[in-house]
């Protein structure tokens, strides 16, 4: 409480005797009471205190506040705070609860009250002094304590249920959808307009489109959110990172309990693009880190731990008497597990070893005195080791192929020894689908692996770029454009340095 605002209280007060002096405390949270319930407990506590013989001048009021967290509530806080002044001798409350309904918190408030010389009134309960009273007040509180977890209990439980039987949970309805009554409880179903517009949302970005293109195309279609706004770039994260759009409807994400209900009448977006979309947005998040990193570090954003795959920060050491570095540390080496044992033990590495070795590295490997052939030859030989998992992937995929082949075969026979089953029609339109996409993959794979070779003429058009840019010598931002474009990543570990070039970016 400022002085003016004391001053001012203390006026209210005139010369009222310090033991005559009240204030109110409030509150209501959003579960069960309304913004009228203020009211009316500020009424019952104002004739309680005329009642008793009080002055009350003030009331302090915390709208929609939960009573089991008392951090939250700004009136209540500065209640505790104006408790010091010795301005009131008493707070007068509706009910216990209405105060808190957590012990641990009441005890440490109430201690501070008993400390500032203030005392907790009811209008509903009778608190005797001593420890009856303290008695008295503890079991209260407990109580009350007990009904929030009953009630966050059942709410949660509650939540969990509709999540299993795909009902609506509450909350903001995502676009795309609508809330409608079906047998006594509320059911996600698609509207036909708002599908339309999240359809063509995940198309675009799938397509390469950025977040400002999508508005303006938004905009240019007479398209609008929900509210009936027009679309900002804000709009796109909480609808791309929706699973509801592949028909996934779920409570208590990222916790053990977790619970996802498959419900395939209600995807608006093929799996195919939503998954695209997940990649160009963890692309772009990758991206944006390295863009927001101190750009005096030149490997911002690319230096991974090789102990417990975090990124590495760069970060400068001062020690007295000693001359000052910077240098790539892993965050993890600093936290510790819940058994006190640090989460990473990797080592620091100075940032000018680290950066002048890489920068070498990249002109060595690529770059040096070898021939024209050597060099193609060279980057060819790190295409194909960076190209293993393709090439795992790829036998995969015609292991599969292979499998749904022999699977086929099997089915025709069964059909002309006439063995086959009921539904053996659907198996072999199923079978025949596989094969299809299997076939489709394969190629897309071999695609990939063919256009990866790299030739004269594309190392010839990087040498040329990297000499004419003279690497060694840019300053920011040039030299960070250099590294997104042809450094993947760095990656440490206590005996090792690994860097690993982008080289689709060196034949695209």
């Amino acid at each position: 409480m400022d002085r003016q605002e004391k001053k001012k209280l203390l006026a209210k007060f005139g010369k009222i005797p310090l033991d005559k002096r009240a204030v109110i405390y409030a509150r209501y949270s959003t579960d069960v009471q309304t913004p009228e319930s203020i009211e009316r407990q500020v009424q019952l506590c104002s004739d309680y205190a005329q009642e008793n013989g009080l002055t009350v001048p003030k009331a302090y009021c915390d709208k929609a506040k939960s009573g089991t967290q008392t951090t939250t509530r700004y009136n209540y806080n500065q209640m505790l705070e104006d408790s010091a002044e010795g301005l009131f001798s008493k707070i007068i409350v509706f009910k216990l609860d209405r105060f808190s309904r957590n012990l641990r918190d009441f005890l440490n408030d109430q201690y501070t009250l008993n400390e500032n010389g203030v005392q907790i009134l009811s209008t509903l309960e009778i608190l005797p002094d001593g420890i009856s009273g303290k008695l008295v007040k503890y079991s209260l509180i407990i109580g009350a304590e007990l009904y929030s977890d009953s009630v966050a209990d059942h709410t949660s439980s509650e939540m969990y249920r509709n999540a299993r039987q795909g009902n609506y949970n509450g909350g903001k309805i995502p676009l795309g959808y609508r809330a409608v009554e079906a047998e006594g409880r509320k059911k996600y179903v698609i509207d036909d307009k708002e599908s339309e517009i999240a359809a063509f949302i995940f198309e675009q970005y799938a397509q390469g489109k950025s977040y400002s293109d999508l508005v303006k195309l938004l905009d240019q279609r007479g398209w609008r959110t929900k509210n009936g706004d027009r679309f900002s770039t804000g709009s796109f994260n909480s609808i791309f990172n929706n699973r509801i759009y592949i028909g996934e409807y779920g409570y208590g994400k990222g916790t053990s309990k977790a619970v996802v209900t498959k419900i395939p009448e209600l995807q608006i977006v093929p799996d195919k693009i939503f998954e695209k979309v997940q990649k160009r947005m963890a692309q772009n998040k990758v991206l944006a880190g390295r863009r927001r990193a101190k750009r005096g570090y030149i490997l911002s954003g690319f230096v991974k731990c090789g102990v417990c795959d975090s990124n590495m920060h760069h970060e400068p050491i001062r020690s007295k008497g000693k001359a000052a570095y910077d240098c790539y540390r892993c965050p993890n080496t600093k936290k510790n597990d819940e058994h006190g044992e640090k989460l990473c033990d990797n080592l620091r590495i100075r940032r000018k070893y680290l950066e002048r070795y890489v920068m070498d590295k990249i002109f060595r490997d690529l770059f040096g005195n070898a021939s024209l052939q050597d060099v193609t030859e060279r980057l060819n030989a790190l295409i194909l080791e960076q190209a293993q998992d393709s090439e795992r992937e790829l036998a995969e995929k015609e292991k599969l192929l292979k499998k749904n082949q022999q699977a086929l075969k099997r089915l025709k026979t069964q059909k002309a020894d006439g063995k086959h089953g009921l539904d053996w029609d659907d198996e072999v339109e199923k079978t025949n689908a596989n094969i299809r996409e299997l076939r489709e993959a394969i190629s897309k794979l071999e695609n990939k692996r063919d256009s990866m070779t790299c030739k004269p003429n594309d190392v010839m058009r990087l040498i040329g770029l990297i000499r004419s840019a003279e690497i060694k010598k840019l300053q920011a931002p040039e030299i960070y454009e250099f590294m997104e474009a042809y450094l993947d990543s760095v990656t440490v570990d206590k005996e090792h340095v690994r860097v690993k070039l982008n080289l689709n970016k060196i034949v695209e």
